[in-house]
């Protein structure tokens, strides 16, 4: 059977259906089944099974991902006449791209940014473990500025900040991380402009707009020439421009990335630290920049627990603790006003 010659309904609306959603093409799904959920997902209707057999026809096939009630879901497809489903598993990592020389689409950003993590997020939130970004995102700006991220993931920095008093626009390309982003937010009732826009277009804000404008995981997945256009782009709209990327002297993320795209575990496609934006910045326009790392320790953990290199440098860190600062840090922050 052809599926991409049928409508095909995924029964579950969980992280399962969501794997197989990006999994199976979300051009190509019509729909979940869920007996326990109702509305839309990543903007596709959820039906229960008595809503769906009034739709069914024989051009359409359900996904059955759920192992656990695989039986008694089956069963029930069957007493209803719904004849035509696959008992399908998902690839436990549908958005593993071991491609590295290419960029995650928007769909695949949403299979890894989906609401199913908001639990998660919120928890961290509520327990004020918040990451090294969000809090130098807040050791930067001031309560009361306005803040627009590019790029908002999952939307837990942007939280952070609106629960800390600043004004706070987001936008994504992803409908996936959006929902996310909007659930998290939804959960703490923060008032965040959430916008979906493609951040290599111009932007659905007045020019001069924010105080601040950030992207925390977003600029090493374009080349240079790109990266400039993209600082040219997003100036108009602010006064300050800061940035947060992934650091190419850090040893440790270096190092860790290389084992996880040379085993296989990489899932974040094309992804190029950089030691400096200094010039992109300076070329984009901007002036008075500062650049500094942070998140030394934070870059440990793309190591494996027991390797070697992080043993050594857990060891350094606790024998001379200002050696974090030796350009180690994660995260590569460069500040330039607009």
């Amino acid at each position: 059977m052809k599926t991409n010659e049928m409508k095909i309904a995924i029964f579950g609306a969980g992280e399962m259906g969501i794997r197989t959603l990006f999994q199976v093409g979300k051009n190509k799904v019509s729909c979940f089944i869920d007996n326990n959920k109702t509305g839309k997902l990543l903007d596709l209707p959820i039906y229960s099974v008595d809503e769906f057999k009034r739709i069914y026809t024989e051009n359409m096939v359900v996904l059955v991902t759920s192992s656990n009630y695989r039986d008694e879901i089956v069963a029930q497809l069957e007493e209803n006449g719904i004849n035509n489903y696959i008992c399908f598993t998902p690839d436990k990592e549908v958005n593993l791209k071991k491609d590295y020389s290419s960029r995650l689409s928007a769909d695949q950003w949403g299979g890894i940014y989906n609401v199913y993590r908001s639990e998660n997020i919120t928890k961290r939130i509520k327990e004020n473990e918040y990451s090294v970004w969000a809090q130098e995102l807040l050791k930067i700006t001031h309560i009361g500025d306005s803040v627009l991220e590019i790029g908002c993931g999952s939307g837990e920095t942007s939280v952070i900040l609106s629960l800390n008093g600043r004004k706070v626009s987001a936008i994504d390309n992803s409908e996936g991380s959006l929902e996310l982003s909007r659930k998290v937010a939804s959960n703490f009732d923060c008032d965040i402009n959430f916008a979906m826009a493609d951040a290599t277009n111009d932007l659905p804000f007045t020019y001069e707009k924010f105080d601040y404008i950030f992207q925390a995981g977003l600029l090493e997945h374009f080349y240079k020439d790109e990266r400039i256009s993209l600082l040219k782009n997003w100036k108009r709209y602010g006064k300050t421009m800061i940035s947060l990327i992934p650091n190419s002297h850090s040893l440790a993320y270096h190092y860790g990335k290389a084992l996880q795209e040379k085993n296989g575990e990489w899932s974040y496609g094309l992804e190029m630290p950089q030691s400096s934006l200094y010039e992109e910045f300076e070329r984009a326009g901007l002036k008075n920049i500062r650049e500094y790392t942070i998140g030394a320790e934070i870059a440990l953990n793309f190591l494996p627990e027991n390797h070697y290199l992080r043993v050594a440098l857990e060891r350094a860190y606790n024998e001379i603790p200002e050696s974090r600062n030796y350009g180690q840090g994660y995260l590569l922050v460069t500040i330039g006003s607009c």
